[in-house]
């Protein structure tokens, strides 16, 4: 994927990779907390190497003059830091939201789910803000 000499990308892959390690270590016995942190370690660290060198590609190829990044990925820390680092050499802004209000979508999903086959009556959503002032 970091060589594929595009600004594409995709971790079917390398998510692949991880299930195969998963399903080896728990038929050897190793899948141990140690085992299943360094995993995740890698997991980050690959996906992070990724999207920063894609990233940084794009930044060059069209000449951007910002950086705008959203959505459940924007909460890591190491994947912000990075992107921070990036921006600062190419010397163009970053947009991030807050780290509170990056959360994955998944919640979001599942109650629209819920809610779609609600009764009228149930169908109220109603929210109370995290945003401090």
């Amino acid at each position: 994927m970091i060589g594929s000499g595009d600004f594409n990308f995709s971790f079917s892959g390398l998510k692949t990779a991880v299930l195969y390690a998963v399903r080896k270590a728990q038929e050897e016995d190793s899948f141990t907390e140690t085992y299943k942190k360094g995993l995740a370690l890698e997991f980050e660290l690959a996906v992070t190497e990724v999207l920063e060198k894609k990233t940084r590609e794009t930044i060059e190829e069209v000449g951007a003059r910002a950086l705008i990044i959203g959505g459940g990925v924007s909460a890591n820390r190491r994947i912000r830091e990075r992107f921070e680092k990036l921006t600062e050499k190419s010397s163009i802004p970053l947009f991030l939201p807050s780290r509170h209000i990056s959360g994955d979508n998944a919640l979001m999903i599942a109650l629209a789910g819920a809610l779609r086959g609600a009764p009228a009556e149930r169908n109220i959503l109603r929210a109370q803000g995290t945003k401090k002032l």
